[in-house]
């Protein structure tokens, strides 16, 4: 399987999600193999819109949303919301899922997003 974090923007979180996704399924017993890089999307591959650095008390949410109404297959029902821990783990090459101490809710997103995605 192969899975792309993609983004014409840069600094919206790549990185920290395609590091958390490769960590997770490690921790699972499966290989992963995580290449940072940009490339061109292919044909043919499954494709999911994932909220990364939700706003939690926010309409900002909304936006995003409402623009994917005509493709609700696309959107993954897992968002991600800004939290210190996903940045602090991603600033060590680590997953929320490995820090001490534990922060459930980061913890909670990220496995809804590797459940949905897997």
């Amino acid at each position: 399987m192969i899975i792309t974090v993609g983004n014409t923007k840069g600094g919206v979180g790549k990185t920290t999600l395609g590091l958390n996704l490769a960590i997770a399924r490690s921790i699972a017993g499966r290989d992963a193999w995580l290449i940072d890089e940009a490339r061109a999307v292919r044909d043919g591959l499954r494709c999911f819109a994932v909220l990364n650095g939700a706003d939690s008390v926010d309409q900002d949410n909304t936006d995003p949303v409402d623009a994917l109404s005509d493709f609700p297959q696309l959107v993954l029902d897992a968002p991600e919301r800004r939290r210190k821990p996903m940045a602090n783990a991603a600033g060590q090459g680590m997953s929320v899922m490995e820090m001490s101490p534990k922060d459930a809710k980061s913890i909670e997103e990220i496995t809804a997003l590797v459940n949905g995605v897997i």
